[in-house]
């Protein structure tokens, strides 16, 4: 049991290790000689828990989608994700990942994408929750919703209220798409089939 809890700090020393030099250096830039160091072990000792360099970023992946598939599972309901729950992805794993998150945001390899990975995974969410979108549809909601995320994370700001956030810049978007800036009527209307479907 003590050899496996040293093992498995070893291995988290290596990899928090890695990410304090990304903050650095572009990950194509760093040798295993740079890890090593930086985590204060030998050579034989970094093989004993991984091939190379590649490995620990794909592990830092997979750890991250992982956390996020569970957490998205676990707030789905009938009608999909609703504004609680925004708030609630929102704090309990992108606020909180938010460093490494960003790192990984910029790191891709040709097995390591996170956005890609998350774009897949939220894709997947609104295909399932609405039988009525298709799949182009699931996928620009997808990348409108992580965009959203991805923004407020590269810029370090803390709304009170994402969801609220959120449901205004689509109201937004919507009016300016649709050029209703200029009609308060058009805007009452669709303002009044919002509410209807709220209501359903």
């Amino acid at each position: 049991m003590k050899r496996k809890l040293q093992f498995e700090r070893t291995d988290r020393d290596i990899t928090e290790a890695f990410l304090r030099i990304l903050l650095e250096k572009p990950f194509e830039k760093i040798t295993i000689q740079d890890i090593i160091t930086e985590a204060m072990i030998n050579r034989s000792t970094f093989y004993q828990h991984f091939p190379d360099k590649y490995a620990i970023l794909e592990n830092l992946q997979k750890k991250y989608v992982t956390e996020l598939t569970d957490l998205v599972n676990n707030v789905r309901t009938h009608d999909g994700i609703n504004l609680k729950q925004i708030d609630q992805i929102m704090g309990s794993y992108f606020l909180k990942n938010r460093q490494v998150l960003c790192i990984l945001f910029h790191t891709k390899t040709e097995h390591v994408d996170i956005l890609k990975q998350f774009r897949i995974l939220f894709a997947d969410y609104f295909r399932r929750s609405s039988s009525q979108l298709t799949e182009l549809e699931a996928y620009l909601m997808s990348g409108n919703f992580l965009d959203f995320f991805v923004y407020y994370l590269e810029h370090d700001i803390e709304p009170e209220n994402y969801s609220s956030l959120l449901f205004e810049s689509y109201y937004n978007i919507t009016i300016h798409f649709f050029r209703m800036e200029q009609n308060p009527e058009a805007q009452k209307a669709f303002l009044d089939l919002i509410a209807a479907y709220a209501k359903k």
